[in-house]
């Protein structure tokens, strides 16, 4: 079972904290987030204590035994981890330190037992950090880092300190690849060769070296190696020299020492690494596991982690991770694992039958999960046949992906043009200008219409204005014979306006809204079959003649929100359509009287008004309690009506949270959740036909979320909640209690208690309604000191935090 323990915020956790001392604040029911991000790039590997641990570039961290490969268990952002886009892995002899591209570093105490994680975040001198090392001087640990771009940064017992820079300190270079520590002393792999430091001094250590360009660093058997460009080279301490092993003619990518001999792994653009082991003379070449391999550890084993083509893949364009171990004859036992084989999710779609669909944004594939977790995708591209199944090309941006109501998906790829897939067959059609009624290939966007035709939306990039083929708005009426260029209607382009149309939102059989971007656009209804008709009557889509676009809102009155900017629409069971762009607002339109009005209208929250995490609203959908989701460039909101106004509710993930300042102020830690990050974008937001569900896409993953139930507010959701005895004097009461959750609620609480600084005193998960849980010792079972602690109590998805006194 995962474990959830302090995120260590440092300067940013204490204001939040503090306005977490107001009695009663309890937050909303929360849902439950299902992150499904990818595993396939391995970044550092090293052993422990017979647990392995591997790092991957946007996985987190994955684990297991050297005694049963078969089972592995995996540390995520915000679950565990400050980021799940690893770069390097450090053991100094009391933590396990783990450095992340964009999330600072993670600490693990125990990391091959019951792992205790504090995150450094913000309290570093960067959020990315290229390498880590460290060891334990006097009882204290030290720890350094390559804070990218930017020097050397130093941890000196749990307190971030200096950061060393080459201007200012006399480091060879800013740019560190790695670091490792051999007899006591650092040494710093950079790209102008490798700087000793020692008593607060960098010494030039490049002695020997054929070229400068240095990547890795590997202590073992007593020596110490460095990996460069194309050279392998041995630290001789007398001579404080490099000693050349010998070239490599590829850059070194790893290396381990296991059993006496050095391994070296060989870093290759697009093509096969190389895998070699030092006999004593020269390097033999070894059989590898997988065509690219990035990764050594020595254990017991030589294991090797790397990445295959995933089946019937044509040029290795999505992979499975592989993790190998080494065995007699030069060969490998192999566990692949597979999950999901899109590099950058951006379309997402709930199918028919209710499983996920997900397209990457690297048009390299998409594919379905079903309900027993396993993946299948469409791969490879099509042939020149009229009758060939598969991709345009490898080239072009999924960009969004949509279950018609005939089964059928669709997405598309930018600048070639659209697939028709059938999920019955595993046929895929091309959809090109060629071979169909489509004019244009760049299509941004797919709305299925409840009759069964498709409406297909695009931008005019590339296409100016009045020059063919020019189009902003297509539907596929017919998607049998989507061949037929009678079945494709186009509205034309001064009707629908704008450069470019981001969304349509059917809110009647015969009437269909767009979000129509740039000058001349807005928020414009579509009557497909103009006034003189009504929804019963059947829908004239190939007959432009009799449309209606009358009503264009490029305004709405008193709002900073600009239609004009409209991104993304939604129908809530009201009536209402929610528009997000530069903001949200949402917009009643009466049909008799043809009056629009503004109901809400939400920009980014402040310490005065509620509102979004931020104001950049990339999609919205409604769930079946009526609650707008809206996703933002910082994050996932909920939007709830409550009698006179809304209510808003919020989730980021945790590099989001540390590098937003503004976040640490405006809300609690417990918002923090399993969101899958972004180094990219979120891109997507969908809710399934029954609004339970919503699918959320961003650049490192997708999150599937279970909306739960409608939210309360009162005893039902832990309002009432309290500890007893609150001052608490340890000596006279021996144990502290909690009480106030409602009657007959008998599963165990999560608690957590804090210091004001946000350190973790005391977890405990398993506290019982009523019983007393703590003696007042801390993890070590030291007693604590007098003073304020912060409470937190996790209760059905709600997270309750609440002061409590101590007093010795």
């Amino acid at each position: 079972m995962r474990r959830r323990f302090v995120k260590r915020f440092q300067r940013i956790l204490l204001p939040v904290l503090l306005l977490l001392l107001v009695p009663g604040i309890v937050a909303a029911a929360g849902p439950t987030i299902d992150p499904v991000v990818r595993l396939w790039q391995p970044t550092g590997m090293l052993v422990l204590d017979g647990r392995i641990f591997l790092g991957t570039n946007d996985g987190g961290v994955l684990v297991w035994s050297e005694n049963d490969p078969e089972t592995a268990t995996r540390w995520l952002a915000n679950s565990e981890l400050s980021s799940a886009a690893i770069t390097d892995l450090s053991w100094t002899g009391r933590h396990l330190w783990i450095a992340t591209a964009d999330g600072g570093m993670t600490r693990v105490t125990d990391p091959a037992g019951a792992p205790l994680f504090d995150l450094y975040v913000n309290s570093l001198r960067t959020s990315g950090v290229s390498a880590v090392a460290g060891t334990v001087i006097e009882d204290k640990e030290r720890v350094w880092y390559g804070a990218v771009g930017e020097g050397l940064g130093e941890i000196i017992g749990d307190v971030p300190g200096a950061l060393y820079t080459a201007a200012g300190d006399g480091m060879l270079s800013d740019d560190i690849r790695d670091l490792a520590v051999h007899d006591g002393t650092l040494f710093i792999a950079t790209a102008l060769g490798v700087s000793r430091f020692a008593n607060g001094v960098f010494t030039d250590t490049n002695g020997g070296l054929t070229n400068t360009d240095t990547r890795v660093l590997t202590v073992g058997g007593g020596d110490l190696y460095l990996g460069g460009a194309d050279d392998v080279f041995r630290w001789d301490a007398t001579a404080e020299s490099w000693v050349l092993l010998g070239a490599v003619v590829l850059p070194v990518q790893d290396m381990v020492v296991h059993a006496g001999d050095l391994y070296v792994l060989l870093e290759r653009s697009g093509g096969p690494n190389r895998l070699y082991r030092w006999d004593g003379t020269a390097f033999v070449e070894l059989a590898r596991p997988a065509v690219r391999n990035t990764a050594l550890a020595a254990g017991t084993e030589l294991w090797v982690a790397g990445w295959e083509a995933a089946p019937g893949m044509v040029n290795n364009q999505t992979f499975p991770l592989i993790r190998a171990r080494y065995e007699p004859g030069d060969t490998y036992t192999i566990w692949p694992t597979f999950e999901i084989p899109v590099q950058q999710p951006s379309g997402v779609a709930f199918g028919l039958d209710g499983t996920i669909w997900v397209s990457d944004n690297l048009a390299r594939s998409f594919v379905n999960r079903d309900d027993t977790g396993s993946w299948r995708g469409v791969y490879e591209t099509a042939a020149t046949s009229a009758d060939s199944s598969g991709l345009i090309d490898y080239g072009g941006n999924m960009q969004f992906l949509v279950a018609g109501t005939d089964g059928l998906i669709w997405t598309g790829q930018l600048g070639g043009g659209v697939l028709r897939h059938d999920p019955a067959t595993w046929h895929t059609d091309p959809v090109v200008v060629d071979n169909s009624g489509l004019i244009s290939p760049r299509v941004i966007n797919g709305v299925a219409h409840p009759d069964g035709p498709v409406i297909f939306l695009f931008d005019s990039e590339d296409t100016p204005l009045g020059t063919p083929p020019y189009v902003l708005v297509q539907v596929l009426v017919d998607t049998e014979h989507w061949r037929n260029p009678d079945n494709w209607a186009t509205p034309a382009v001064a009707d629908v306006g704008g450069l470019r149309v981001e969304d349509a939102l059917v809110t009647r059989r015969d009437i269909i809204w767009l979000a129509a971007q740039g000058s001349g656009g807005g928020v414009v209804r579509w009557d497909v079959n103009g006034p003189d008709a009504g929804p019963d009557d059947p829908l004239t889509w190939t007959d432009l003649t009799d449309d209606d676009w009358s009503v264009r809102i490029d305004d709405f009155e008193g709002t900073s929100f600009d239609p004009l900017a409209a991104k993304a629409l939604a129908l809530d069971a009201s009536g209402t359509i929610w528009v997000g762009g530069n903001g949200l607002v949402g917009m009643d339109y009466d049909e008799v009287t043809k009056i629009d009005r503004t109901v809400g209208a939400f920009g980014a929250r402040t310490l005065d008004e509620e509102g979004l995490i931020t104001s950049t609203v990339i999609d919205v959908g409604v769930d079946r309690h009526g609650y707008v989701w809206a996703v933002t460039s910082a994050g996932l909101n909920r939007v709830r009506p409550v009698r006179g106004g809304y209510e808003f509710d919020a989730w980021f993930d945790v590099v989001t949270y540390s590098v937003i300042p503004d976040l640490g102020i405006l809300y609690s830690p417990s918002r923090v959740s399993d969101l899958p990050g972004v180094s990219t974008a979120f891109a997507r937001l969908v809710t399934d036909a029954a609004g339970q569900r919503v699918l959320l896409s961003s650049s490192r993953g997708v999150a599937l979320i279970d909306v739960g139930d409608r939210v309360g507010g009162g005893a039902e959701d832990g309002g009432g909640l309290y500890l007893y005895p609150n001052p608490w004097h340890p000596g006279a009461d021996p144990r502290l209690a909690v009480g106030g959750i409602p009657a007959g609620a008998d599963e165990p609480l999560n608690v957590g208690i804090y210091t004001l600084e946000g350190q973790l005193v005391y977890q405990d998960e398993e506290v019982r309604l009523e019983q007393g849980f703590w003696s007042g010792s801390n993890r070590v079972g030291n007693p604590i000191t007098t003073g304020m602690y912060v409470v937190r109590v996790r209760w059905r998805d709600n997270d309750i935090m609440r002061t409590l006194a101590v007093v010795r």
